[in-house]
């Protein structure tokens, strides 16, 4: 009888004498194997005759297939222990060393416009909350920094406090005209007699022929 190749092992081709184990970065989970598996992205094999592959562990990954270990991570890019492949630090994180299984929240006061750099110092006229990308500036001109809040500039307050007031006073214009055009309205009404206007006819009545002078 032929014996059957335990699992790690195959035999590919008639009248063997002898199983083959399975190379590194391959494995065979049954017996009777004709040929080995490649270990999938995220998982490796060390070793010869491997009947299973092991996930690469937390901050560590391996990109291609049949790998035989594991490469950490890269600076700005993280993995967690049920990660398969290393990721890219969220918005707002960043990350200096390698085979981390998470990234930094960037501080206050500072900036993170890339994952893979060290944070950096906020500039005195702006806002840097944690986890800024870049600083955020009041409206030059307009406001100015203040403490933890933007205040109105004095040119501003002058702005303003002049358009308000021009505002009243065109307002208070056009109140004034239209109590003068009523008071007018209402004096020609007081001083016409009733019924003056409307049909008003010169020299006869409206049905009376015209009278011509000379020939």
């Amino acid at each position: 009888m032929c014996l059957p190749c335990p699992p790690g092992h195959f035999a590919d081709e008639s009248g063997a004498a002898a199983c083959r184990a399975c190379e590194q970065g391959y494995f065979s989970s049954k017996q009777n194997s004709s040929f080995c598996l490649p270990c999938l992205p995220g998982s490796f094999c060390n070793t010869t005759s491997c009947t299973a592959c092991l996930p690469c562990p937390g901050g560590q990954e391996a990109p291609r297939e049949a790998s035989e270990d594991c490469v950490p991570c890269q600076p700005g890019t993280f993995k967690g222990p049920n990660d398969s492949r290393c990721k890219v630090c969220r918005t707002g994180e960043y990350q200096l060393q390698r085979g981390k299984e998470s990234c930094d929240l960037c501080p206050e006061n500072h900036y993170c416009p890339s994952p893979d750099v060290n944070p950096v110092k906020c500039p005195p006229d702006a806002f840097c909350p944690r986890g800024s990308t870049e600083p955020t500036y009041c409206m030059e001109l307009f406001l100015y920094k203040a403490g933890d809040s933007c205040q109105l500039t004095p040119v501003m307050i002058v702005l303003l406090a002049t358009f308000s007031a021009g505002g009243i006073f065109v307002i208070f214009l056009i109140i004034l005209r239209r109590r003068q055009d009523s008071g007018r309205k209402s004096l020609k009404s007081l001083l016409l007699p009733r019924g003056s206007g409307r049909h008003s006819t010169y020299g006869g009545m409206e049905h009376t022929e015209p009278v011509y002078a000379g020939w």
